[in-house]
């Protein structure tokens, strides 16, 4: 679906009804989320399922508690990934790269660094704002 969103968005973009891009995005959430959520239950039910299928006892149980903390990482590549190949047609990524180098040749974030710094420390801070 995350592919097809890419074809989708370039023919809207360039058909010109930008507001069926959002449209195709959410959509796009919904039918990621629900796959998720679908596999989700692999993941719960791996250690059985890996024993069924003839794995050893400790791998099964070592993948099992693997695959439970990998549960928030299929949610969060569904939205991701979408959402990355909506930016991609809209080509704000390119820019979103040129900036990020700009900040990093300029140490526009040595000086944000330092600012939350002394924002942590209550003595820096009060010497920052004199």
């Amino acid at each position: 679906m995350g592919s097809a969103l890419a074809t989708l968005c370039g023919q809207a973009y360039g058909a010109g009804p930008l507001e069926m891009m959002g449209i195709y995005l959410k959509r796009s959430w919904i039918i990621l989320n629900s796959c998720a959520l679908l596999l989700c239950l692999f993941y719960i039910f791996s250690t059985p399922l890996l024993s069924l299928l003839g794995q050893s006892p400790e791998i099964s149980k070592a993948a099992g508690k693997l695959s439970l903390w990998m549960i928030p990482q299929l949610f969060a590549y569904a939205v991701n990934f979408a959402t990355a190949k909506f930016l991609q047609v809209n080509g704000t990524v390119v820019q979103t790269c040129v900036l990020l180098f700009m900040i990093y040749r300029t140490n526009w974030n040595r000086e944000v660094r330092s600012t939350v710094t002394c924002l942590r420390t209550k003595d820096r801070h009060w010497q920052m704002l004199e």
